[in-house]
């Protein structure tokens, strides 16, 4: 699903893949910017932080030999010359950052590292498309365009044998170019995967493009500084060559980790997330095949920073040890233990834990919510009370209803914020013991809205077509029909969730609207 375009008088839809450009009019943008015109706004996909490898924290990164970029102005990013910022904005006029439009190039784009792990503003990835190889040697690249998609001009790929770092996998960046037979097998790297693996014997349906590797200078390169906030929490700013910027998250200065990714706060009165200054999971290992002598395995590929601490369970710490090269090595449990597989794409480096290490205090923050009209951003509070508004984890949160919302398509093109939302499928749990009168659906906790948004697959994507009031948690008997369509109780087995009683179709624009559209100067 592409983005929206945003009219003083109405709304534009831009429907479909292919990049679009439309002149509007709209308000004033973030930080001062006024919008003329807008492209195609992907759905929001989650940027990477990016550093050099060996760089202390709180230092500028980055191969360009230009001098160290300035700081930029208060907020929380700002357009460059060639840089303009993607938004959302609600019907009041907060606007959320979702990625960057490379005027020069005409491609939406945003920051990750690229096959060398510097910092740049790279294509977008979208719905529609699978860049990979034609074989497991994954040598020729190729990209798989479905049937809703169309070919762009640039797009990218995780690097076959890049590790997950904190600061994202290497992307490698291709040129699009004709159209090419379908390969028998289709192979590709996955983020946080590391190796080359096989995806499936080449999709039905859409085409096949042939990919020309293109040289990764030509995308906006950025560096980035962390910005303490003199309470123990630091903000990791992106610095582009352009003279763009986004203050993209949180870091604990420490150790120059980014914290945890933002988990939801729907439902919690009192939520906070931890800045870690360890790399999170280190996979356990073993030197000996009776699972004596454990080691910690840690993806690297040579471009990864390596933590300064790791859990060694129950409590424990211990600073990270000297690595182990040339040794076999076993995977399982204490009691069992076998070879552990390795291939040509294998990034994981062995190391022995080291001196025992008092275990660190994690830095906690605390939600809490930016605006004016009923949908609101959210930001975070330090415990030494500074607050940061960034875009890593940014949402929406509905002050009516005092849940955090999501942005979803709408039939029409428009988008709305809902609170809760499902699969439109026939209801498989009932109230009634006909199956017939009391309607059902799953609710993961949290306080119970009001309305849930019902979502049908298009083909193309979900878009949300009807919103149903909800009555109130169910506490009562359950029941869903059997193979035979009898209706039966419905038998709790393992972990069951809540269940809302839902009621009459709401007419869903009755939730906030949003739209997209992009900045420019």
């Amino acid at each position: 699903m592409r983005g929206l375009s945003c009219v003083l008088a109405g709304y534009a839809r831009l429907w479909g893949w292919p990049l679009v450009a439309v002149t509007i009019a709209c308000h004033g943008g973030a930080d001062g910017v006024a919008a003329d015109a807008s492209s195609s706004a992907g759905d929001e996909t989650s940027s990477s932080s990016s550093t050099s490898d060996g760089e202390a924290p709180g230092t500028q990164t980055g191969d360009t030999e230009d001098e160290p970029v300035p700081p930029p102005g208060d907020g929380r990013f700002g357009g460059g010359s060639r840089l303009a910022p993607v938004v959302e904005s609600s019907s009041e006029g907060e606007l959320r950052l979702l990625h960057w439009y490379d005027r020069e190039l005409s491609i939406e784009c945003e920051f990750a590292r690229d096959g060398d792990g510097t910092m740049r503003c790279l294509p977008l990835r979208t719905e529609g498309l699978v860049a990979g190889f034609d074989g497991e040697s994954c040598t020729r690249a190729i990209l798989w365009v479905g049937a809703c998609g169309a070919a762009p001009s640039l797009v990218r790929m995780t690097a076959p044998g890049a590790a997950d770092c904190d600061e994202g996998p290497r992307q490698l960046t291709f040129r699009v170019g004709a159209p090419t037979v379908a390969p028998l097998e289709l192979w590709s790297a996955p983020a946080g995967m590391g190796h080359c693996m096989f995806v499936d014997g080449g999709h039905a349906g859409g085409d096949y493009r042939e990919l020309e590797r293109v040289d990764d200078e030509m995308f906006v390169a950025a560096q980035w500084y962390d910005e303490p906030d003199g309470s123990g929490i630091a903000e990791r700013v992106f610095a582009a060559e352009d003279g763009s910027w986004e203050r993209f998250g949180l870091v604990d200065p420490s150790s120059g980790f980014m914290c945890s990714p933002f988990a939801t706060i729907a439902g919690h009165d009192h939520w906070s997330v931890e800045c870690s200054n360890w790399l999170p999971s280190p996979g356990w290992v073993y030197a000996a095949s009776d699972c004596s002598d454990p080691l910690l395995s840690i993806a690297d590929d040579g471009t990864c920073r390596l933590p300064e601490l790791v859990p060694l369970g129950a409590g424990a710490w211990a600073h990270l040890g000297a690595r182990v090269d040339d040794v076999p090595s076993y995977e399982g449990d204490p009691e069992t233990c076998w070879p552990r597989e390795a291939d040509d794409w294998d990034v994981l480096d062995l190391y022995r834990p080291g001196a025992d290490a008092p275990a660190p205090d994690p830095l906690r923050l605390t939600h809490e919510f930016v605006g004016e009209g009923r949908l609101q951003r959210v930001a975070w509070r330090s415990e030494g009370g500074a607050l940061h508004e960034v875009t890593r984890g940014s949402q929406w949160y509905d002050s009516a209803l005092e849940r955090a919302c999501e942005s979803l398509p709408v039939e029409g093109g428009l988008r709305v914020c809902a609170v809760e939302s499902d699969r439109l499928e026939p209801t498989e749990v009932w109230g009634d013991a006909a199956c017939e009168d009391i309607e059902l659906h799953a609710h993961f906790g949290g306080s119970v809205p009001n309305s849930i948004v019902l979502l049908q697959d298009t083909g193309c994507g979900l878009v949300a077509v009807e919103a149903r009031a909800v009555l109130g948690l169910w506490d009562g008997r359950r029941y869903r029909r059997d193979r035979e369509g009898a209706c039966v109780p419905d038998l709790e087995d393992g972990f069951t969730p809540e269940y809302v009683r839902v009621g009459n179709t709401v007419p869903i624009f009755n939730l906030p609207q949003l739209t997209r559209y992009t900045l420019l100067p």
